[in-house]
């Protein structure tokens, strides 16, 4: 028979004091509180959420789970709805000015972005939303939809899409200007992070059409590959940072359909998580822009066009006290 230390190659040691920085599986007696402790991995989970007054897809959100954004997007059309989140319900805020899908979206719930999308044409116009209502704001340089973005109102960018497929835009809260180009044209991609650290993964490259696993990170300056996601996908969103990143759901290939599983991204590379969205669906929103990877909310997304939310608390470990009788 194996022993502790044979089978997880330290001792079970006493101590004083709990370890500062245990590893998972360590186990120890901490002499003090007279309790044998260990460290526990917890995997991520999906909680039920408000519904979402309007239901809808591939539109533009921002902000994170206890202060979230929804606006625009499609059902059997464009619409102007916009819905602020408080971590259990949404409630109806004022409209934007154009209805629109496959607009992008950053910021938080109280300063956010809207970019680009698509009206009865692909458009550049963007609008700045306060908390209370949305303003006309200065126009990309070049029409867009289906694109990736991330940031804050002051610092945020806007990459790929149709229009120009690998172009990056960073805006500072008041003009867009060019950025470095995306090393793989994509639509329809996840992204999360910052402007000067930011990250975008997976999407569609449309001709020829296929879906993605690239992933890609950004300096402020210029666009790295990075390790691939394990399953190639497009509409898919996500939240976190360049180094503690998670993706939910979208759309496979060559199947079209849609995929409840959820990845998480280090820094280096993708690894699948355990839990699944409770509802496979694409072309959803996230709190990408002020989020984090172990606390957000995915909402909306189709086919058909859902009102569904869930909230999302990723992996965590934690020293607790072990019943060893």
């Amino acid at each position: 028979m194996s022993t502790y230390r044979q089978f997880k190659g330290y001792s079970v040691k006493s101590v004083s004091s709990d370890p500062a920085n245990p590893q998972i599986g360590q186990v120890w007696y901490n002499d003090t509180t007279n309790k044998i402790k260990g460290r526990i991995f917890f995997p991520g989970t999906f909680g039920s959420g408000g519904n979402v007054n309007t239901a809808r897809q591939t539109g533009g959100s921002a902000g994170t789970t206890p202060a979230g954004l929804l606006f625009a997007g499609y059902t059997s059309t464009n619409v102007n709805a916009s819905e602020e989140y408080n971590g259990t319900a949404w409630t109806e805020g004022n409209n934007v000015n154009s209805a629109r899908r496959g607009n992008g979206g950053f910021g938080t719930q109280t300063a956010a972005v809207m970019s680009g999308g698509y009206t009865t044409t692909v458009v550049n116009s963007s609008e700045e939303y306060n908390g209370t209502n949305w303003a006309e704001g200065n126009n990309l340089s070049t029409a867009r939809d289906s694109v990736m973005t991330s940031g804050i109102l002051t610092a945020g960018w806007v990459a790929g899409g149709n229009g120009d497929l690998n172009a990056t835009e960073e805006y500072d809260g008041t003009n867009y200007s060019s950025g470095g180009d995306l090393n793989v044209e994509r639509i329809n991609g996840g992204a999360c992070g910052t402007l000067t650290a930011g990250l975008c993964f997976g999407g569609s490259d449309p001709s020829p059409p296929a879906r993605l696993a690239a992933t890609e990170e950004y300096n402020g300056t210029a666009w790295t590959n990075a390790g691939n996601m394990n399953v190639a996908r497009d509409l898919n969103r996500g939240s976190g940072t360049q180094t503690d990143a998670v993706s939910f759901s979208g759309r496979d290939h060559p199947n079209n359909a849609n995929v409840a599983t959820t990845e998480a991204y280090d820094g280096t590379s993708w690894s699948t998580l355990k839990n699944t969205l409770t509802t496979a669906r694409r072309g959803y929103h996230t709190g990408n822009s002020g989020a984090t990877s172990s606390a957000t909310f995915v909402c909306a997304g189709g086919p058909p066009a859902s009102n569904a939310t869930e909230e999302w608390t990723g992996p965590s470990t934690l020293s607790r006290g072990l019943d060893v009788s």
